[in-house]
């Protein structure tokens, strides 16, 4: 095993770097938006709307709330791809809280005067009943209960149902409020009639999270504590997913209030958690693998990805993956595994170079068990690592590439760590085009977790984490050790991090695939489709799951989706620069 240094003020220094159905219900949807999941309409596919069908039941006009949203939303991300997902600064002039609650019954023309400025990164000041309204691009969802609440039971409904519910409840509630703005004492109980008791309880739980949210962003503390504090005595780290998930994002709100006085309080513990969570999922671990094995997205993602790398490779005697930011390294097993077994044009050698900036210890114990697994398979096999002190220290004369190797560049869950520094991003892109490797594989969260506005991003966050703790619900445990460590280590640091830091300090940033198509495209990278094999195994793979009915599959474009009850989670994309021959791909 190779290791390469670079960038290291201890170590030799470098040269100057240069400046339409699938079997098993995988839908193909051919447009660039956000992907349509079965059963689901997405309200951000703006050319559908006339596809929609609002609830009826609903005091306020929905489609015309959609077209005002609509409209401040492709602004915004308009700015987004053009300003490197983050990279620019904006001030939005946004409506009054008072003006929302006014408008909710007819909703008139929100005002989303966007301008770009050179100041610091700060946060937005977006009301909270005005992003609620985010929650219409997620669909209403809730017309198949509309006139058959007394026959709904609490286990129909998913926990993103009930945060919907939630949000819905909590602008109409907000015609209980007096002159002050502040909510009755039982603002929530006329709005839940005909609903289950522990659909209720949630509801009213997940409202009472809004209301504290509510007024973080109006800079409200004390009211916020005091909506906390309830949200504290109902909601529990071990109970149902929505107590769960109210426990986490009850803490993170209670951490942004400590950072915004300057202050420490006792369930503020948030600053305190100096857990590196790609460290963390670096490391051969069991609670990690272990969920993992349970839980479908990881599984159904790795095994399309090694299915489309074996697809490129077919005829390749020698290949060469060049993993971005390798993790426990797991995934590779599988295509070690069918390239030892291949008998016709057997493979000559499989080398892997793994461009690591931290834990060079970890790395090199993945490449230890690689090497060893290689050696059982008698498969020729090369590890070789590559540390940087700084992916701008990155160059492809690093990487030792030789004239008939195939070469394949894989990046999971590693573009999105350099939002906050798009100079790396784009730095590390222009030496993958010089690379130019025959395909260059892509798999990140598909999630709009990175808006500078404090309330739409915590709504965005809460509805993501929503669905992945409802999947932890139906395929795990509750007393799941895993499962515990999951959600109140890694799952906790995450949303601490969204929800209450800002700046530098937000570095769980993610985005929608649509949005990294855009910046794909300003390298004239091809979108390469995904194979009809792939396709089939990943679907035969969903559907001999326990979970295969809420497991979804769609396709975004050429990319794949892969989502839990009609929210998406991440996706697998797979790219080629111009120049690469087609048969290659």
């Amino acid at each position: 095993m190779e290791v390469k240094h670079c960038g290291d003020d201890d170590l030799p220094s470098c040269p100057d770097k240069s400046n339409d159905v699938f079997p098993g219900g995988v839908v193909s949807h051919e447009r660039a938006s956000d992907c349509e999941f079965e059963n689901m309409e997405d309200s951000r596919d703006f050319g559908l709307l006339r596809d929609f069908e609002f609830c009826e039941s609903n005091e306020f006009d929905e489609a015309r709330l959609f077209s005002d949203f609509q409209r401040y939303e492709e602004q915004l991300e308009a700015i987004s791809y053009h300003g490197l997902l983050d990279s620019l600064k904006y001030d939005i002039a946004t409506p009054s809280i008072e003006t929302c609650l006014k408008e909710i019954a007819g909703f008139g023309g929100i005002s989303s005067d966007i301008r770009v400025e050179c100041a610091a990164e700060r946060s937005w000041a977006l009301p909270l009943t005005t992003s609620l309204e985010i929650l219409n691009r997620y669909k209403c969802g809730l017309k198949r209960m509309r006139d058959t609440r007394d026959g709904i039971r609490a286990h129909d409904l998913s926990t993103v149902d009930m945060i919907r519910i939630a949000g819905a409840k909590f602008i109409q509630s907000s015609t209980s409020r007096d002159a002050n703005g502040n909510l009755s004492a039982h603002p929530y109980d006329y709005y839940l009639n005909g609903y289950p008791e522990e659909v209720k309880r949630n509801v009213r739980l997940a409202m009472t999270l809004f209301a504290a949210a509510e007024k973080v962003g109006a800079q409200k503390f004390e009211a916020a504590i005091e909506f906390l504090d309830q949200c504290d005595g109902l909601s529990s780290a071990c109970g149902n997913s929505v107590e769960r998930i109210v426990h986490h994002f009850s803490g993170a709100l209670r951490e942004r209030i400590d950072r915004e006085k300057g202050t420490v309080s006792e369930k503020g513990l948030g600053r305190r958690l100096t857990l590196d969570i790609d460290a963390e999922i670096m490391k051969p671990s069991v609670p990690v693998l272990m969920t993992h094995q349970q839980i479908p997205f990881f599984q159904l993602q790795q095994l399309c990805t090694m299915q489309t790398i074996m697809e490129n490779v077919a005829e390749s005697k020698k290949v060469h993956v060049i993993d971005l930011g390798i993790r426990n390294g797991s995934q590779w097993v599988i295509l070690m595994q069918v390239l030892a077994a291949r008998q016709e044009n057997p493979v000559e050698l499989l080398k892997i170079t793994a461009i690591g900036t931290f834990s060079p210890e970890l790395i090199e114990g993945t490449g230890k068990r690689l090497e060893e697994f290689a050696e059982d398979l008698k498969l020729p096999f090369s590890f070789n690592i590559i540390m940087l002190s700084d992916m701008n220290d990155f160059r492809e004369d690093l990487i030792g590439l030789q004239d008939n190797e195939t070469v394949i560049v894989y990046a999971q869950f590693l573009l999105r760590s350099m939002i906050p520094h798009p100079d790396r991003l784009e730095f590390i892109m222009s030496v993958i085009k010089r690379i130019n490797p025959i395909i260059m594989v892509v798999a990140e969260i598909d999630a709009n977790l990175n808006s500078p506005v404090f309330v739409a991003r915590f709504v965005d966050a809460l509805l993501y984490y929503s669905a992945f703790f409802d999947s932890f619900e139906d395929c795990m445990k509750r007393d799941d050790e895993n499962r515990k460590f999951t959600e109140c280590v890694l799952f906790a640091k995450a949303i601490r991090t969204i929800v209450a830091a800002e700046g530098e300090e937000r570095s769980e940033r993610h985005v929608k695939l649509n949005v990294w198509r855009a910046f794909f495209h300003r390298y004239r990278m091809i979108e390469v489709g995904l194979g009809i094999s792939s396709m089939n195994q990943v679907a035969l793979m969903k559907n001999s799951l326990p979970c295969a009915k809420s497991c979804t599959l769609a396709m975004n474009g050429k990319s794949l989706v892969i989502g839990w009850k009609d929210t998406p989670i991440c996706f697998l994309s797979t790219w080629k620069f111009p120049g690469t021959s087609e048969h290659d791909v």
